[in-house]
């Protein structure tokens, strides 16, 4: 996952009636993108000019729950609570929807008054205080919510079970590779899941929960230049986007990869270089093979 993103408990809920049965799946690959700062603080006649270009079909935002009420609501069901300041995100899905592109919305964070004052990655002191947020913002967009998490080990899943959850719709992972040397294929050691071991994934969920749908909600390879840790070539980047894509579409129980991200972040030290852009706007090679894939 990237280090500038650290998202923790997160309830998914789709616009524009993206979740999709088990019984009624599509068998087209949903292709997606994820670039908060684009999408919602950029300028969006770039920004989803270069998503046209791409051909995006759907986009990930995480709604920042602590932005979206700096104060408890009143009323915390209704969408109109004057707390509640929607704005950014009205903005950004109004966008999306004029393009024809559908919107996933990801909880992220918890504001100071829901958990006592602590760190804002602090999980909620009431569970119905995000429970009444995740109405309103379906209330607001139209949507249904979808658990997700960004971890995975054979004792978190069984955990989450046994605190309670029987019923989903779909399940999120975003499985980031651990190394360069790996490639979309790679099976990697230990519990990580990745594209290259997803149906180990896919078996524990069928354990737990049945055969339920799996979203690629964030996915990634960052370049070299400019990353030198993590980065791989620019050719490399541009043949694991045609990969992992692949890889996906093969799988009957994937729904969707987003990629993770747009444009390369600037700030090198904590910023993300996955982008099909580098910083200062120049197309990468992977831009053109992202726009050509099937859809």
């Amino acid at each position: 996952m990237p280090r500038r993103i650290g998202v923790l408990l997160a309830v998914v809920f789709a616009a524009v009636g993206l979740a999709v049965p088990a019984a009624q799946a599509q068998r087209n690959l949903l292709v997606g993108i994820q670039d908060d700062a684009m999408v919602l603080r950029g300028n969006p006649t770039f920004t989803f000019g270069m998503m046209k270009q791409l051909r995006v079909q759907i986009i990930r935002i995480n709604l920042n729950w602590p932005d979206v009420a700096e104060r408890r609501p009143a009323h915390p069901q209704d969408p109109a609570d004057p707390a509640y300041d929607w704005r950014l995100y009205d903005r950004a899905i109004r966008y999306a929807g004029q393009n024809g592109m559908r919107v996933m919305l990801t909880f992220l964070f918890v504001p100071r008054w829901a958990n006592g004052g602590k760190p804002r990655n602090v999980p909620p002191t009431n569970y119905n205080d995000l429970r009444n947020f995740a109405y309103a913002a379906a209330t607001r967009y139209s949507g249904r919510y979808i658990p997700n998490t960004d971890a995975f080990d054979e004792v978190y899943l069984p955990l989450t079970r046994r605190a309670g959850l029987r019923n989903l719709d779909a399940y999120a992972h975003n499985p980031y590779y651990g190394k360069p040397s790996e490639t979309p294929a790679t099976r990697p050691g230990g519990t990580a899941v990745t594209l290259g071991n997803i149906n180990t994934l896919i078996s524990l969920v069928n354990k737990l929960w049945g055969k339920k749908r799996i979203w690629i909600t964030e996915y990634g390879w960052q370049t070299r230049p400019p990353d030198r840790v993590f980065g791989v070539s620019f050719a490399r980047q541009a043949a694991y986007v045609r990969q992992s894509f692949a890889i996906g579409r093969r799988n009957p129980r994937i729904d969707m990869i987003v990629w993770f991200m747009l444009r390369d972040d600037t700030n090198l030290s904590i910023g993300w270089q996955s982008g099909f852009l580098t910083a200062t706007g120049r197309k990468k090679p992977a831009f053109s093979v992202f726009a050509r894939l099937p859809h």
